[in-house]
């Protein structure tokens, strides 16, 4: 039973409870009181556990810690920088079905090992995909772990028969993140964003996408841009990366997910999912050979960063490196984002990283982006980012885009899960991959350049064609998004 369920039966029984108390306690007077009576305490209940709920969420969240001295003075953004290559190797991957692709192989290939971690998954075609050659390296005996997070698990995988049968593979372990607990509303936003593949500890692919189908292969009608990196070696940030994972999944927060109980349905799952592997492997035996690195980019220096683990408001580490390693470029950074939701400190850090080099931030326009809310916060806000003196760029291609990437200069190429939101910056875990290579750099400027010349400058009029009902909805977030803007 989950967690959602068992308190969803707590409320149940109690407002159960609450009606029997009041039959008994005005059986004299007739059931005609008693039905107005529990109507009055049905009510005050829902308000009140929606009160608590309410409360809970804001008192925790609402305030936004600034960051330690302690990380602020250990913080060498020349660190990031190295001098000679590192001997680990790198690679842009920027095509969704190669994203997709890649995540099989590498996975059909594991020994010993596969961690995954994904802010959402489905059991869609992509989805499905994974599973078949998740449950294909855990017969083999490698240990697969997976781990998801709560918010999205209560819909695409606590009911799926797909992710019950794999939770119940002995050699597979899924973990949820902080699922929904109603009652402990003071961890309902603090959420797990991140997306990596680390496998046998000598390959890591980590960058902004999920796993199901607007981001993975060609199944789904329109893909949203977005990046992964690929690191090829061993120890370094590889190590630091299992590290993290297991640091991730030893909280409290942290839960195994709900396996199927029936054998029966397990084995029929399974063999489903064997027979869809082989069907993959057999329509092209060469996709599944061991990765071959020899198409990949010398690195000098590979760091990871990442905010701080479990739930409720935290310090913004990442963002507060990402700025610091924005204070290090000499001409020229640019900025990849979603959106754009800031506070008044964020807006001030962002002000003074434009006064110190030609900053360029590209984001979804409003006619594209897949927020709503995210949309409307930079309607409302759209004076105050161009303020800031970066150049602003509105995204007008046919999907929205999913990028999360920094390049600085021509060195430093940074992606990973991170919006420029407040929701990154004080509420998720979130995990930034930091880069210095000189090629990588010019890999990511190449398809940064391809995006911005499908976008337009935001100082531009601001005319916005879009569908009535998007407008409308817009129009309706506008009036109400400043309260929940920490939130979104």
């Amino acid at each position: 039973m989950t967690q959602l369920t068992r308190d969803l039966l707590a409320v149940l029984l109690f407002l159960a409870a609450a009606c029997l108390a009041q039959l008994l306690w005005h059986r004299p007077t007739g059931l005609r009181r008693a039905d107005r009576s529990f109507s009055r305490l049905l009510r005050r209940s829902l308000f009140a556990l929606l009160f608590y709920i309410t409360a809970g969420v804001v008192l925790a969240y609402a305030r936004h810690p600034r960051i330690s001295d302690a990380y602020a003075g250990a913080l060498d953004p020349g660190s990031f920088y190295g001098s000679s290559p590192c001997g680990q190797r790198v690679a842009l991957i920027s095509d969704s079905q190669q994203a997709l692709d890649l995540r099989l192989q590498l996975i059909a290939n594991a020994k010993r090992s596969v961690l995954l971690s994904t802010y959402d998954i489905r059991d869609d075609e992509s989805g499905t995909d994974l599973a078949a050659f998740l449950l294909e390296a855990a017969d083999r005996g490698v240990r697969v772990s997976l781990l998801t997070d709560g918010f999205n698990a209560i819909e695409h995988t606590e009911y799926s028969p797909v992710f019950r049968a794999l939770a119940a593979h002995e050699n597979i372990t899924h973990i949820v993140y902080s699922p929904l607990d109603l009652f402990r509303p003071w961890q309902l936003m603090g959420r797990m964003h991140e997306k990596y593949l680390l496998v046998d500890d000598e390959y890591l692919l980590t960058g902004g996408r999920n796993s199901h189908n607007a981001f993975l292969g060609r199944y789904g009608s329109a893909q949203n841009l977005d990046l992964d990196v690929l690191v090829c070696g061993s120890g370094g940030v590889l190590a630091e990366t299992r590290d993290y994972f297991q640091s991730i999944t030893g909280l409290d927060c942290c839960k195994p997910h709900v396996q199927e109980r029936s054998d029966d349905k397990c084995r029929a799952v399974w063999q489903s999912l064997r027979e869809h592997a082989a069907v993959r492997r057999a329509a092209d035996p060469e996709a599944f050979l061991p990765y071959d690195d020899s198409g990949t980019l010398p690195a000098n220096a590979i760091h990871m960063v990442h905010n701080p683990n479990g739930t409720g408001a935290k310090e913004p580490q990442v963002w507060y490196a990402l700025m610091a390693l924005l204070g290090t470029a000499r001409e020229q950074a640019e900025v990849h984002t979603p959106y754009l939701v800031c506070n008044r400190a964020m807006y001030e850090d962002l002000t003074r990283a434009a006064a110190g080099c030609d900053l360029r931030i590209t984001l979804n326009s409003p006619q594209t982006s897949a927020n709503l809310f995210g949309s409307g916060v930079y309607l409302n806000e759209k004076q105050n980012i161009l303020r800031t003196g970066a150049s602003i760029l509105e995204y007008q291609g046919g999907s929205s885009s999913h990028t999360k990437a920094l390049c600085i200069d021509d060195r430093l190429a940074v992606v990973g899960s991170f919006n420029f939101d407040m929701r990154s910056a004080y509420l998720d875990t979130e995990l930034m991959l930091v880069v210095d290579s000189p090629a990588l750099a010019q890999q990511l400027k190449s398809y940064m350049a391809a995006v911005n010349a499908l976008s337009v400058p935001a100082e531009g009029p601001e005319s916005y064609s879009m569908p009535p009902m998007r407008d409308l909805l817009l129009s309706v977030m506008r009036l109400f998004e400043r309260p929940f803007r920490f939130l979104l």
